[in-house]
């Protein structure tokens, strides 16, 4: 991780000399991603992407920023940009002839289970303490 926290200070300090440069600001998404730093990552590659709209890689990338940080809706939204660069991957990966078209929708059936279990157990605790 250290070298990446020197990454950083380097493409900063590059940004500084050329604030303009939107191939800095990919290098630094990437680097705040590799500290763990998903926020200011997403913020960078939020100013690429507004220069480079067609980079189905740096939706990719923010796509699984704003993934990390919890912000669904955002992610589905990079990750819908960046399907012809998944179809590409997946296609490298299963011998298909064609791949299908992929769609992204959020499913919290799983926090909505645990929610539940927990509201059963909440009431057969309290059932056990009226007898």
């Amino acid at each position: 991780q250290g070298k990446f926290v020197s990454a950083i200070l380097a493409f900063q300090e590059a940004l500084h000399l050329k604030p303009d440069d939107v191939e800095i600001k990919y290098q630094l998404g990437v680097a705040f991603m590799e500290v763990r730093d998903f926020n200011i990552a997403a913020q960078y590659f939020e100013e690429y992407i507004t220069h480079n709209s067609k980079d189905e890689i740096a939706f990719f990338l923010l796509g699984k920023c704003y993934f990390e940080i919890g912000d669904y809706p955002a992610a589905l939204l990079a990750l819908q940009r960046a399907n012809g660069f998944l179809r590409t991957k997946i296609s490298k990966n299963i011998d298909m002839r064609i791949v299908p078209e992929l769609h992204f929708f959020h499913d919290d059936s799983i926090v909505r289970g645990i929610e539940i279990t927990k509201l059963i157990d909440s009431l057969d605790n309290q059932s056990k303490t009226y007898k």
